[in-house]
């Protein structure tokens, strides 16, 4: 540290504390949890081939890329997930690669998943891109029809169920999103 000072090194230390657990209290909970389920998945990826390096420190960058490639293929089919799962979707391979990558960030790494000139390899895109081309469509559920919500809200008797009725047009309204789910024939 640059001071020799103690009290002025004790101050920036306890400023270098609280900087970094700013910085870690700025990723939601969630986020940090699913970050680190992938770091784990990733790790235990490595461990299957034999590298012990979870940054990869002495790849080139193309090395990396390629073994991020076999990463993303090992996730696809589920090789070391812990659902009973055949084949994860291709979202959930790209958000596993990206939470990955943002852990090497985060370490102060380069990102694996870029090329020389900084932008997203390409034939990982190209990967993650097959892959989410070649999910299913997803089947939506058929919302209510309207005229359930309409007697919900006609059969308002006691305070409670108008309120009641009133969180669930709301539902109707936000939650699934009318304008998807519902045709209208008239303004």
């Amino acid at each position: 540290l640059p001071s020799d000072d103690p009290t002025k090194r004790d101050r920036l230390l306890g400023l270098l504390t609280q900087g970094l657990e700013d910085s870690k209290n700025g990723n939601a909970p969630g986020s940090q949890a699913k970050q680190a389920g992938c770091l784990s998945r990733w790790q235990r990826f490595l461990a299957a081939v034999g590298i012990q390096d979870i940054y990869l420190d002495g790849w080139t960058q193309e090395q990396q890329t390629y073994l991020l490639c076999a990463f993303a293929a090992s996730v696809r089919r589920n090789l070391f997930g812990k659902k009973a799962k055949k084949q994860l979707a291709g979202s959930t391979v790209s958000s596993t690669v990206s939470n990955v990558c943002s852990s090497f960030r985060t370490n102060f790494r380069d990102d694996p998943s870029l090329d020389s000139t900084g932008k997203k390899a390409l034939i990982l895109a190209r990967q993650l891109k097959r892959y989410i081309a070649e999910d299913p469509a997803t089947l939506h559920q058929m919302a209510l029809p309207v005229f359930v919500f309409t007697k919900i809200w006609q059969c308002q008797m006691t305070r409670k169920s108008t309120v009641l009725a009133q969180l669930i047009l709301g539902a109707l309204f936000f939650g699934l999103r009318s304008c998807e789910y519902t045709s209208v024939t008239r303004e």
